[in-house]
């Protein structure tokens, strides 16, 4: 079982790790590969958080029994603690697996799991362990730089203080998630202005479709949180050159453009994130409120009322945005 205190200086050396490159782009070595039974098993049901248990999970069991006893245990274990009702007991058992054990695969798979429900319990020791072993692993997605960095703060304040001793060139990409880290730190701990200043050191730093989970974080942040639109400038049009398909970057460049007060850039960016997904009720609202600003007021109010049906809180906000 693994020991879920350890000391914050470790912590922050794994932070800096994870920081230090971009770990999502490196390949992960899988010593066990399971057929499309894994997926079938594992798959989120849409309102419960629970899994479909049925004949897949079975067949995922056997297929691990096949290859080794322990594995095909654990499984079953980790199966369970995501088919109970109790979300605390689900907790503790994804914590009391001997997740050492797994596959490597299977070990990203518990570490996924077990991170983020813990950081929804708000227990920040078990949260920050669990991403340190994905540093480990170099299996640290962009996607969850953002809660490993409230954690590693949560649980080791002092983090901020060594983070903020670092000496980096601001013209070393390689340093580029150290930046970006620090400023989720910095943000954190309430320090605005200096996390202000590492969102746009890192997102300089940055670039292509590999960085837009990161680039739309600092143009986001940068724009709703600080509403400083020169320095979200350089974020949000780099952000524009590599959002792709990303429907949650085009909804950031939107609000980006109604903070410059570009109401036509900005439903036109609302129009992509719509376009990507129909149902995207915060982009739509900003398509209505982009709507209301060109003059076209009948379109915009009916765009609005339709998003604040299904999201009642989207007009405090867009109110809360400057918008």
């Amino acid at each position: 079982m693994a020991t879920w205190q350890f000391p914050g200086s470790l912590l922050c050396a794994a932070l800096l790790l994870a920081a230090s490159s971009p770990l999502a782009a490196q390949a992960v070595v899988e010593d066990w590969q399971p057929g499309p039974e894994l997926d079938a098993c594992f798959k989120p049901g849409a309102d419960t958080h629970r899994f479909d248990t049925a004949d897949a999970c079975a067949a995922l069991a056997s297929s691990a029994r096949d290859t080794n006893a322990r594995t095909a245990l654990l499984l079953e274990e980790m199966r369970l603690a995501y088919d109970v009702r109790d979300r605390e007991e689900m907790v503790e058992t994804l914590k009391a697996m001997d997740f050492e054990a797994l596959p490597t695969n299977l070990r990203i798979a518990w570490a996924d799991l077990t991170a983020d429900a813990c950081f929804e319990f708000d227990d920040m020791a078990c949260a920050a362990f669990v991403f340190t072993k994905l540093v480990e692993w170099k299996a640290l997605r962009d996607s969850q730089f953002e809660n490993y960095a409230v954690s590693s703060y949560r649980f080791a304040p002092e983090t901020k203080d060594r983070l903020a001793a670092l000496e980096l060139n601001q013209q070393d990409v390689n340093v580029a998630r150290v930046f970006f880290m620090r400023a989720l730190v910095f943000a954190e701990a309430g320090e605005n202005l200096n996390a202000r200043n590492n969102f746009v050191w890192a997102s300089r730093l940055l670039s292509g479709e590999e960085d837009a989970y990161l680039l739309n974080i600092a143009c986001w942040r940068l724009v709703t949180v600080y509403r400083v639109p020169t320095e979200a400038k350089w974020p949000c049009e780099q952000l524009a050159k590599d959002v792709g398909d990303y429907e949650a970057g085009w909804d950031s460049l939107g609000a980006y453009y109604l903070l410059t007060k570009n109401p036509k850039q900005a439903l036109a960016a609302y129009d992509r994130a719509v376009a990507l997904q129909s149902e995207y009720w915060h982009a739509r609202y900003g398509r209505g409120v982009a709507l209301t600003r060109l003059g076209q007021t009948a379109d915009g109010e009916a765009e609005k009322t339709a998003a604040q049906k299904n999201d009642p809180g989207l007009p405090i906000a867009y109110r809360e945005y400057g918008f």
